[in-house]
């Protein structure tokens, strides 16, 4: 069976695993290239599947062969393109690290500011194609994220993108909610951001009734907005002009079930 680069043969490759973070990622991009690795299987702790053949090899994050790694790639690929390997790594597939690898590798061998314009290239190509990906994620969650007012004084929202997008969203919201307290979360990949007197806290768990049903922790001034919201939203509503497939495509089903004018009370109406 013949394997494109793309879809690497794993049998008897050096399997390698870090901590999912990007500086685990470049630190294990370090390790391949001072072990002269040709072919390796590169997988986060997280996703790592127990194997009857292979033994992993931890790789412990060191932020000095980390830093060596995104220097050289932002001297070679200058602003835009370094932009363009970070937002490949907020893309959540499988073969992350194997196309990640693969554009490294292409870059150190032709370091040339334009060498991510060699679209012919299969991973190259994958890695653009992701980059146009979580760049359209994280423009549609500044427009769909929705805060909910709890009891406690803190704005509350929840998501769950496509694309680990939310470190992209948090400046955003950092310069338009200065003088609030703030919690997005993130539901799929479990994790979150809080805000406070302008500095931002990392959150990994959060009560899960709280996270299910907001509406349990709202203050008593959400409740109002809400139900306000719902009844303005149902009375600019015109059947006559409603076009179902327009509105799937401008706000795709996925980002409904955190909207507060799409929730079921209304969405027989629409």
């Amino acid at each position: 069976m013949k394997h494109t680069a793309l879809s690497p043969c794993t049998d008897g490759l050096p399997l390698l695993t870090y901590d999912g973070s990007p500086e685990g990622f470049f630190t294990v991009v370090f390790q391949v290239y001072a072990r002269r690795l040709d072919q390796v299987t590169i997988v986060p702790d997280s996703e790592r599947v127990q194997e009857l053949w292979r033994v992993p090899e931890p790789v412990v994050s060191d932020l000095t062969q980390a830093h060596r790694v995104m220097r050289r790639l932002q001297v070679i690929l200058g602003k835009d393109g370094w932009r363009t390997v970070q937002l490949g790594f907020l893309m959540d597939s499988p073969e992350r690290e194997a196309v990640l690898l693969d554009v490294i590798r292409e870059t150190l061998r032709h370091p040339h500011p334009r060498v991510l314009e060699q679209h012919t290239h299969p991973a190259i190509f994958q890695l653009t194609s992701w980059q146009q990906k979580v760049s359209r994620e994280r423009h549609r969650m500044l427009a769909f994220v929705r805060f909910e007012l709890m009891d406690n004084g803190v704005y509350f929202a929840r998501i769950a993108p496509d694309c680990d997008v939310l470190p992209l969203i948090i400046g955003h919201f950092k310069r338009r909610f200065a003088d609030q307290r703030w919690l997005i979360f993130d539901a799929r990949r479990e994790y979150g951001v809080y805000f406070e007197d302008g500095s931002i806290h990392w959150v990994d768990e959060i009560d899960p009734v709280v996270l299910t049903h907001p509406s349990t922790a709202h203050s008593p001034l959400e409740i109002t907005f809400q139900r306000l919201w719902r009844t303005y939203f149902q009375s600019v509503t015109i059947p006559e002009r409603q076009n179902r497939a327009l509105q799937r495509r401008c706000m795709p089903r996925r980002y409904w079930q955190w909207l507060t004018e799409m929730q079921p009370e209304i969405r027989h109406e629409l």
